[in-house]
């Protein structure tokens, strides 16, 4: 794994590195999780239980949606919704994907780009994150 990682620039990314300690654990965490086409389930509830089963007591849903909202700032993922469910999707993994994707791709006209509820450098202002 550590040979992957730097060889497909993970450990030198300037991306990466713009994440603190807790945002790249979860984003480390969520590379183990992701289908072979980087795409997961985004809602903070099933991303807390299947990314820290073990630490349910000590990781609050809103920690999620906080690390979320990093790694969209820093371009690692992408959220958005289909089918009326959000979805999010590893941006430039460059994997071999070897299977079809167990979520919906997002397309564009059929799936919206969203943002988390709490955006590092934004306020909510009715459903819509505004950049301050």
């Amino acid at each position: 794994m550590p040979t992957r990682l730097l060889r497909e620039g993970i450990l030198t990314s300037e991306r990466v590195d713009r994440l603190d300690a807790s945002e790249e654990v979860f984003y480390r965490r969520l590379m183990s999780k992701v289908d072979d086409h980087g795409l997961y389930d985004a809602r903070s509830s099933i991303l807390r239980a299947s990314l820290y089963p073990l630490r349910i007591d000590r990781v609050r849903e809103a920690d999620i949606t906080r690390w979320m909202a990093a790694c969209q700032k820093a371009g690692l993922i992408a959220l958005y919704e289909a089918e009326g469910k959000p979805y999010l999707q590893m941006l430039d993994t460059k994997w071999q994907t070897r299977s079809s994707a167990k979520y919906p791709l997002p397309i564009d006209g059929s799936c919206k780009q969203l943002q988390t509820p709490v955006h590092l450098d934004g306020v909510v202002v009715e459903g819509v994150v505004v950049v301050t």
